[in-house]
């Protein structure tokens, strides 16, 4: 069974260090604040040793990854945007001298903001067809719906190419 743990309030806690302070026993202290006399002596024991009656806060594990080998993984992962997951990971473990596994690769690209997107067509325009777009545009700007725009028929362009994957991903 665990032990289960309630937070105890600041004032309570400098009112034990101070009843300690004035030479009433601990078992005393928990019969006067109804607690548990453990809960007490914990108190009082971290009180002579830290000098302190807050607690103290309990930091975890520390990262895998210091603050320059971090600035390193966003480095290999800004360098290789277009490359996979793995290449990304193999790249960073061979110039590291901390290795990482894939899943600490996924969170601290996840921390940092990169995720993988497919990375949208970009529509280079030259100046040969902007002048011939705009040359298009002025020609037809003065006809009218019922005149001229009634026997267009728009439709979008789309091509679909069978048994090829043409997405590219990039890190974002």
């Amino acid at each position: 069974m665990t032990k289960k743990r309630c937070h105890i309030p600041d004032g309570v806690r400098e009112a034990i260090c101070k009843m300690f302070k004035n030479g009433i026993k601990v078992s005393q202290i928990a019969r006067n604040l109804s607690m548990a006399r453990s809960t007490v002596d914990g108190i009082v024991k971290q009180f002579k040793k830290t000098g302190e009656t807050s607690k103290q806060k309990w930091h975890g594990r520390k990262p895998k990854l210091n603050a320059r080998q971090q600035r390193a993984l966003v480095r290999t992962i800004s360098a290789n945007r277009t490359e996979p997951k793995q290449k990304v990971l193999n790249d960073f473990n061979s110039v590291s001298e901390v290795k990482i596994s894939m899943k600490t690769f996924e969170r601290y690209s996840k921390k940092f903001g990169f995720r993988r997107r497919v990375l949208g067509k970009k529509q280079v325009l030259g100046r040969k067809h902007r002048l011939a777009r705009l040359s298009w545009v002025r020609t037809r700007r003065l006809l009218t719906v019922e005149t001229y725009w009634k026997r267009i028929i728009f439709s979008d362009e789309c091509t679909v190419k069978v048994g090829q994957n043409f997405r590219v991903w990039v890190w974002k």
